[in-house]
């Protein structure tokens, strides 16, 4: 993964130079160097914005909030769903904890993939 994050930065090796190569040589692979990792990632996450949800049996757009709306609101998420899904993205994870609040409400938070893994019983079919 640190791997991926370097690449995605533009932190990445030079392209390979052979043994006695001209200056010429070296100068043209230094300007070869594009790094579009970052566009691969960050263009695809601007269109995953969440800034509305509703049922589809809802019709009109004056409706009592949602439940799932109003989960979204509290546990910060438009906010931190935006490294959730540059995450995503990138490593081909990421990861959220939902656990009660002290009101006995859902609260939602972003985990880092780097401090975080899932564990199966059974991949198939666990939840």
């Amino acid at each position: 993964m640190n791997t991926i994050r370097q690449y995605v930065e533009g932190e990445h090796p030079s392209p390979y130079m052979p043994d006695g190569a001209s200056d010429e040589y070296r100068l043209i692979a230094d300007r070869s160097i594009t790094n579009v990792c970052a566009l691969l990632v960050e263009t695809p996450t601007q269109a995953m914005y969440v800034d509305n949800f509703r049922r589809s049996e809802e019709l009109t757009l004056d409706a009592e909030i949602s439940p799932e709306w109003d989960h979204w609101q509290r546990s910060g998420l438009d906010a931190a769903q935006v490294p959730l899904h540059r995450e995503s993205l990138t490593y081909g994870q990421s990861f959220a904890i939902t656990r009660k609040d002290a009101d006995g409400k859902p609260l939602t938070r972003p985990l880092s993939p780097f401090r975080a893994v899932a564990l199966y019983e059974d991949p198939a079919f666990d939840q």
